[in-house]
C-alpha cells in the first residue's frame, strides 16, 4: 500500500507493518492523518518498522538527507546475529540518512553512526559510542517500533561492507 492509504484502511487484522521510505532521495513525510494511523498502530502494540521517515511516534529527524561517505556504522548490540559481534563496523559509502533530532536516548541502538573511527573491521563499544541521538542509525524506539534512519533501497550502491556481515 502507499503511505497515503494508511488512514483509509482497516488495519485491525494487521500484526506488523514495514514503512519503507527510502525509495526517493528525500525521506518520507507522512500526511498528519496517516501519521495518526501509524501512531495508533504503535500505541496498540503492533510491531512497526520505519525506514527513512522524517517523523514517527516521538522520533523527529531532519528532512534534509545527509551523505554517509564519511561515517561508519557500528554494531552496538549484544544480540546474537550470525557473523556479527558488538563493535563490528559496516560501511555504507554511497548512501544517505536523516539525522534524528529527538529520540529516546537511554536505549542502546543496534547500529550507530560514528565519525573518525580508526579501525578496519572492529572498534570497542562504550556508552560514548552510542550516546549521540543525532547519530542513531537503527534502534528500538519502543519495544514494538524499530526505526532506521538510512536508505535501505540503495543497498547495492551503498556497498554495505563486509560481505559476510
Amino acid at each position: 500500500m502507499r503511505p497515503e492509504q494508511l488512514a483509509s484502511l482497516d488495519m485491525s487484522h494487521v500484526g506488523a507493518i514495514a514503512v519503507l521510505g527510502g525509495a526517493k532521495a528525500d525521506p518520507l513525510i507522512f500526511h498528519p492523518r496517516d501519521r495518526l494511523a501509524i501512531d495508533a498502530l504503535i500505541a496498540s502494540g503492533r510491531r512497526v518498522f520505519c525506514e527513512y521517515c522524517a517523523d514517527v511516534w516521538q522520533v523527529s529527524t531532519s528532512v534534509h538527507p545527509a551523505p554517509t561517505h564519511v561515517e561508519r556504522l557500528v554494531f552496538c548490540s549484544d544480540l546474537e546475529i550470525a557473523d556479527m559481534a558488538e563493535g563490528d563496523l559496516l560501511d555504507d559509502q554511497g548512501n544517505a540518512r536523516v539525522k534524528p533530532v529527538s529520540a529516546r536516548a537511554e536505549e542502546q541502538p543496534l547500529l550507530q553512526y560514528a565519525q573518525h573511527v580508526m579501525a578496519h573491521a572492529h572498534t570497542p563499544v562504550t556508552e560514548d559510542t552510542w550516546a549521540s541521538v543525532r547519530d542513531r542509525a537503527l534502534w528500538f524506539e519502543t519495544p514494538n517500533l524499530l526505526v532506521c534512519t538510512f536508505r535501505m533501497a540503495n543497498y547495492a550502491r551503498a556497498r554495505f561492507a563486509r560481505l559476510r556481515k
